[in-house]
């Protein structure tokens, strides 16, 4: 769904963190579904550039022993 929305030209983020205004959300949304995530859309002042890719998983990642 993001990387549609990116292809549409939207911006859009993955918010994992509705626990704050669960009860809330819930009432608003009128649905008894076990709310996990929200996704936010919207058009973007500006095209941002993508920064660049990490070339291997030493980059993104921390092996501790």
């Amino acid at each position: 769904m993001l990387l549609e929305a990116y292809a549409l030209g939207l911006g859009s983020l993955w918010i994992c963190d509705v626990f704050h205004a669960y009860s809330p959300l819930r009432k608003h949304l009128g649905k008894s579904w076990q709310l996990v995530a929200a996704v936010t859309l919207g058009w973007p002042k500006e095209k941002r550039k993508a920064p660049p890719r990490k070339m291997s998983v030493d980059e993104v990642s921390e092996f501790l022993s």
